[in-house]
């Protein structure tokens, strides 16, 4: 898993990491792949957020993993200095 470690890192960084994990539902079909390992070795590093899971129904919403996939595949998980403000912004599970 040495490949994917700027990805682990991203999602720890942008404080994603255990929801990401805990959202990846590998019994489902959405992916058809068995495990996180195989899923992350057969798809490009774009499609690491966007085909893990279906974002529409997890706590956070859609907005919040389409602004987390945007910034992995579209800068190479560079971050803004506000990024962690914007997303907690569009965390729905963080709504009252």
């Amino acid at each position: 898993m040495k490949k994917y470690k700027k990805f682990f890192r991203f999602l720890k960084e942008v404080g994603v990491y255990k929801q990401y994990i805990k959202c990846t539902d590998f019994e489902s079909t959405f992916h058809l792949r068995k495990n996180l390992s195989d899923f992350l070795s057969r798809a490009h590093r774009d499609e690491f957020i966007l085909d893990a899971f279906s974002w529409v129904g997890t706590p956070q919403g859609y907005r919040f993993w389409e602004k987390i996939n945007a910034w992995w595949s579209v800068n190479n998980g560079e971050l803004p200095a506000d990024f962690k403000k914007t997303l907690r912004k569009l965390d729905n599970s963080k709504k009252q």
